[in-house]
């Protein structure tokens, strides 16, 4: 501390271990999105960040009636469609979509990260209530969000195991048997958020704001989801601590007492003699 010419280390990839593939904090100032994975997959948006309030820090608006979505990644690579994986995000919705809305997916089309390439794609229902599109499609039965709230959307995917489950706020609202076989997945993709194409209609756009994107290379557990939830929604959730008024009174321990006989050797005497009882501490 204070010296300027220690050596810069980047801790990053302590605090994201390997298992994360791209943490996207949606917290920049501009049009770029940084990767806080330490992996490389930063991104762009169509337009420069409002700064608006997020559910840590500071989060990405996506103004549907100005088009606005954003892209990320860096190519070749297969950071976002292994066989086992987990879409995770916290939203916060302007008003509810008339339409299925893609809030994160992936896109495997070279170049113009054509949505209709799209693959997977984490979404939200006409309720706001996030559901998932793939191969299989799964709808999610969450009570529905209230506008301006901010929600934990999580999908964890493992093909091997053909098993898809949806959370919202840590809570189980959907998903199944994952079935159908996937389309051959191209290695050059990239992540959109907020944007999608649906069989060849007019894009959609996400209205609301995005914050804590993240990707992972192993499908999440039920535990993971509550935890996340409970960990940024609120510390109370996630860790209780009592008061020190709360807390029960306990007894002290009884003081211990120690006995002591006096007497004197063969053919001597001392006064006083006998034995005597002594209280501990009061010597």
């Amino acid at each position: 501390w204070g010296n300027a010419n220690a050596a810069k280390r980047d801790q990053r990839l302590r605090v994201w271990d390997r298992e994360y593939t791209a943490v996207w904090s949606m917290d920049d100032a501009g049009k770029g999105i940084a990767d806080k994975s330490g992996r490389g997959n930063y991104g762009n948006s169509s337009s420069v960040s409002t700064g608006a309030d997020g559910v840590a820090g500071v989060a990405r608006q996506f103004v549907s009636a100005n088009s606005e979505w954003a892209q990320a990644g860096h190519g070749y690579n297969d950071s976002f469609c292994g066989p086992r994986v987990t879409y995770e995000c916290w939203y916060n919705l302007a008003s509810y979509p008339t339409s299925q809305r893609a809030i994160l997916a992936y896109s495997t089309m070279n170049g113009d990260f054509d949505t209709r390439a799209q693959k997977r794609i984490l979404q939200l229902s006409t309720k706001g209530v996030p559901c998932f599109a793939a191969a299989n499609s799964f709808n999610g039965t969450g009570t529905q969000p209230e506008l301006g709230s901010w929600h934990h959307a999580m999908v964890a995917l493992d093909v091997m195991g053909k098993t898809c489950d949806v959370y919202m706020d840590g809570q189980r609202v959907g998903g199944g048997n994952f079935t159908a076989a996937e389309n051959a997945v191209s290695r050059y993709i990239r992540m959109q958020f907020a944007k999608a194409n649906y069989s060849g209609a007019s894009d959609t756009y996400f209205d609301g704001s995005l914050d804590e994107v993240r990707v992972s290379r192993v499908a999440r557990s039920a535990d993971y989801a509550a935890a996340v939830f409970k960990n940024a929604a609120s510390n109370d959730l996630f860790m209780a601590i009592a008061s020190v008024d709360a807390l029960p009174e306990i007894d002290p321990p009884a003081p211990r007492k120690f006995t002591f006989t006096i007497s004197a050797e063969a053919g001597g005497t001392v006064m006083p003699s006998g034995t005597v009882q002594v209280e501990e501490g009061k010597f």
